[in-house]
């Protein structure tokens, strides 16, 4: 009689024991997977909730203590502490701040985390005086209007040759000259280009006749708007040749580049619409 003996199982093939492996490890991948994506979200939310509140807004940058304090500074720029650093809304400071305070030029925000922002000021300066109705109004280099005064300051040109149709603090001054403020800041660029300092009044004229007045002295007449740069090249050399005299009159450079000989100037008294008193 022939005897039965048990068999041991025969064990798994390795293909089987590879794929219980692989679907082991892709489980843990998972697992690894969704509790980092719930720990990202739970930094968000607390990011959003909890930390990063504004503790405290400080300014920066140019003084402006002579006119607008820090706190009021602050007050109008809309932030607050309190909030969330993240999700303060700093977008609309620079617009609101340049204009509810003229003398305010530009400001950058900046977030320093955990807790603190920053106001970088930059002071605007005063380009040119708009003579107008008996008036200065008082503006930055974009024509902006800083204010009104009833007597010009010391230190900036007249502006002359054109009207205002409107003037708002913390507004763009409306010229009726449609291209008066680009002739003006044309002007005013070429002077500053050649360091040609001391310029008491700036005239539009139409345009075509524009002029610029060097204490209250020389009338720097360039003409059109063409070839500015080049008009004040030739301005700067006389009046380097002339910063000890004391003789007034016209200096033509209107016909510059064509011909530099054709420059010419003719001495005489300058008028009262040729002059202003805001030398300092």
């Amino acid at each position: 009689m022939k005897r039965k003996y048990a068999h041991a199982p025969e064990p798994e093939a390795p293909k089987k024991k590879r794929k219980k492996k692989r679907r082991r490890g892709g489980s843990r991948i998972l697992l690894y997977i969704t509790l980092a994506f719930l720990a990202v979200v739970t930094l968000v939310i607390c990011s959003l909730t909890v930390l990063f509140h504004v503790q405290a807004i400080e300014v920066t940058g140019d003084s402006m203590a002579d006119l607008y304090p820090a706190q009021q500074i602050i007050s109008a720029s809309g932030l607050q502490t309190d909030v969330n650093i993240i999700m303060a809304d700093t977008g609309h400071v620079e617009e609101t701040l340049t204009r509810v305070m003229p003398y305010i030029g530009s400001v950058e925000v900046v977030k320093h985390f955990p807790s603190s922002v920053e106001l970088r000021i930059t002071r605007a300066v005063v380009a040119g005086q708009i003579e107008s109705g008996g008036s200065y109004i008082l503006i930055d280099e974009n024509g902006k209007c800083l204010e009104q005064r009833t007597q010009p300051i010391k230190g900036a040109p007249v502006i002359r040759g054109t009207a205002v149709a409107a003037a708002q603090a913390g507004e763009t001054v409306q010229f009726e000259q449609e291209q008066a403020l680009e002739l003006f800041r044309s002007v005013r660029s070429a002077l500053q280009s050649r360091n040609i300092d001391g310029i008491t009044v700036i005239d539009i004229g139409n345009g075509q006749e524009l002029s610029a007045t060097y204490q209250n002295r020389i009338v720097l007449n360039f003409g059109g708007s063409g070839y500015l740069e080049q008009k004040a090249d030739y301005a700067a050399l006389i009046i380097e040749q002339q910063k000890s005299g004391a003789q007034t009159g016209v200096l033509n450079l209107s016909r510059i580049p064509n011909n530099k000989q054709q420059a010419y100037f003719t001495a005489g008294v300058l008028t009262d619409e040729q002059i202003a008193d805001v030398l300092e």
